[in-house]
């Protein structure tokens, strides 16, 4: 769990500002003011976001829910004006290409 949320972390905090598959999809990561995220924002955003997935999978029946907490992520990006994810909204952090962010409503 920690190498998969510090994979994540280390990347978008970086340069980079994206894991792999973000940056071949010319997406990344953005803090509330559409800057390049701090380390402990990166690991908060990457443990909120994988580690529900990672610790109910080593339980029986876990990865029932989690298929319950993937379709509720769903629901709240596409009830979102500007499809944030949960684990965006608690740590307000945005996935946007780089010429979006001046479109964003940065708050």
């Amino acid at each position: 769990m920690i190498l998969i949320a510090g994979y994540g972390a280390v990347l978008e905090s970086s340069k980079w500002q994206a894991a792999v598959g973000k940056r071949i999809m010319s997406l990344r990561v953005y803090n509330s003011e559409g800057g390049r995220l701090a380390a402990p924002q990166a690991a908060g955003r990457n443990l909120i976001k994988d580690g529900p997935f990672l610790v109910l999978g080593l339980f029986p029946g876990g990865q029932l829910i989690s298929v319950v907490w993937l379709r509720a992520h769903l629901v709240a990006i596409h009830g979102s004006p500007v499809n944030q994810a949960l684990h965006d909204r608690l740590v307000t952090t945005w996935v946007a290409t780089p010429e979006a962010t001046t479109q964003l409503h940065l708050a």
